[in-house]
């Protein structure tokens, strides 16, 4: 399987994902800006696991 592939699979999933996490740490007043997407960090992890 290609990288772009997995990428497209994991970003699909992170942007349902993320709508969902971003509600509950507004709630409890957590929310830090990160340098990388979630969806490029797991791309990393599947890709050299």
């Amino acid at each position: 399987m290609e990288i772009i592939a997995i990428f497209s699979n994991i970003d699909d999933f992170c942007l349902v994902y993320e709508k969902q996490l971003n509600k509950r740490l507004l709630e409890r007043g957590e929310n830090r800006e990160s340098r990388l997407r979630m969806s490029e960090i797991m791309t990393l992890m599947v890709w050299f696991h």
